[in-house]
């Protein structure tokens, strides 16, 4: 049940992180009107901003995580996404100048890579105690719900491209507001009963982070 919960938190962050990022490029699309050159630029600044964060955030959240718990940083998470996407509704709904609405659209990307940071490296360890607990078979189910883990990811990208089209031809802008259901329903999903890593000393390297570095790597 546990490994169940873990799964479904990622797929519901991929799928809103995904489909805000398309909304983004959409709600741009929209507004930058003949200035399609400087409209493809800042879509593409947008996705930087996003896995930008992740990628620096991802160690600091993993000692934050060592240092006050996997399933507290675990809950910033979906904190982080609602902001984001919030962010980005009063964008595409609320300001209409088009500098203002830029920022608001950088900083909630900002927001949402901070959000997967927190998720990302607590999800993994926290499945990585789950299946030690497996004793002689936690090795092989490891690999299983790990690459469990990987598919969940796959298929929330997919879904999230999907649920940002429909939503936009459907609702427009109004399809920001979807989003937070989602990063609620992770918060809601977070597991109470999971074994977290014991804390550790601030000078030692922090495990969280290394996880995402290690799958990154194969070390």
């Amino acid at each position: 049940m546990t490994t169940a919960r873990l799964i479904l938190i990622n797929i519901c962050i991929r799928i809103a992180a995904t489909a805000s990022g398309q909304l983004f490029a959409f709600v741009l699309a929209d507004r930058m009107g003949a200035r399609a050159d400087t409209g493809s630029l800042l879509a593409g600044l947008l996705g930087v901003c996003y896995y930008v964060t992740e990628m620096v955030g991802a160690p600091v959240a993993g000692h934050l995580a060592d240092r006050r718990g996997q399933l507290r940083v675990l809950r910033w998470g979906p904190l982080f996404g609602v902001v984001a996407v919030l962010l980005g509704a009063a964008a595409a709904l609320g300001v209409h100048a088009l500098p203002a609405m830029v920022a608001l659209l950088i900083t909630a990307r900002l927001a949402e890579g901070a959000s997967a940071a927190c998720i990302v490296p607590t999800t993994l360890v926290l499945l990585s105690r789950v299946t030690e607990q497996r004793g002689a078979d936690a090795a092989s189910l490891r690999l299983r719900v790990m690459g469990l883990f990987e598919i969940a990811s796959l298929g929330g990208l997919i879904l999230g491209y999907l649920v940002a089209g429909v939503g936009w031809d459907s609702t427009g802008g109004f399809a920001f507001l979807l989003l937070p259901l989602l990063y609620v329903g992770s918060w809601v999903l977070v597991p109470r009963d999971v074994r977290e890593t014991p804390a550790t000393p601030a000078r030692k390297p922090s495990r969280a982070g290394l996880v995402v570095l290690r799958g990154a790597t194969g070390f």
